[in-house]
């Protein structure tokens, strides 16, 4: 896991000190308010008929959140929640929770992400894409998985109206890499201009969702397989281009537990 860290980004301010969230060890009981910013996959509950915002839990695999807000927002959107969570409102009670299986909270601030769908065929790490830029960090940290959905934070200088697209492959063929005991992942993640801005160059950090369920699911099964409780990535990216030729860097591994992207019972 990595420290705490604040990240400006779109006028929400990220603070989080673990990748996952542990609502499910401490919210039993509870008689205090938390307050935070998630990120999240908004669901339709069948059971309620509303929308819900689920949200990463370390051990859960996720919870579910509902505010009056998100009923204008169409279940599968990616978003970035501002939020207050009270544990002494009657609807956040044990008995309630028990029948509507999600918590109230007061959103102050919330905002759809851009979703990338990430490649199963791995680009040509030497073909430069079309107006390729280089990245400064391509997971300076990862805020959660649910909904076959990752969300990374990620690094690039940049003028600030600049609309940036991400490109993530991976070859799902691939044998991972063995070091220190640990059977590792390449990922590789590129930028390009999709709309160019007219404002100075500025280090912008900027939180994208990646659906990475399908490769993700098939990298737990295949280590689940061999007995193995984590899944191990790396990421691999275009860290500057001289003379038009494309120089890689790579990230330190990160993981994943199995039990986050296969939960018991699947």
């Amino acid at each position: 896991m990595k420290g705490r860290k604040k990240i400006y980004f779109g006028g929400i301010v990220l603070l989080m000190a673990v990748a996952f969230m542990m609502f499910t060890s401490c919210l039993e009981g509870g008689t205090n308010t938390r307050t935070g910013t998630v990120t999240g996959v908004m669901r339709l509950d069948l059971a309620t008929g509303k929308t819900v915002l689920d949200v990463p839990d370390y051990y859960a695999g996720y919870v579910a959140f509902y505010s009056p807000q998100f009923q204008n927002i169409n279940p599968g959107a990616c978003c970035i929640v501002n939020y207050e969570l009270d544990f002494e409102l009657p609807e956040n009670s044990s008995e309630i929770l028990a029948i509507n299986n999600y918590y109230t909270v007061t959103v102050s601030e919330i905002q759809e992400l851009d979703v990338f769908n990430v490649k199963t065929v791995q680009t040509d790490t030497a073909a430069m894409l079309p107006d390729e830029v280089p990245v400064l960090d391509p997971a300076y940290s990862i805020e959660g998985y649910v909904q076959n959905h990752m969300f990374v934070v990620q690094l690039i200088n940049q003028p600030s109206d600049q609309k940036t697209n991400w490109d993530m492959s991976c070859n799902i063929m691939q044998d991972p890499i063995e070091e220190s005991g640990q059977r590792i992942y390449d990922l590789f993640v590129r930028a390009s201009v999709g709309t160019a801005g007219s404002k100075s160059s500025v280090d912008m950090s900027l939180i994208n969702a990646y659906n990475v369920g399908y490769l993700l699911t098939s990298i737990a099964q295949k280590e689940k397989n061999l007995g193995n409780s984590e899944v191990y990535l790396r990421f691999n990216y275009v860290s500057s281009i001289k003379d038009g030729e494309l120089v890689w860097g790579k990230t330190q591994p990160t993981y994943f537990l199995v039990q986050q992207i296969i939960p018991d019972g699947y």
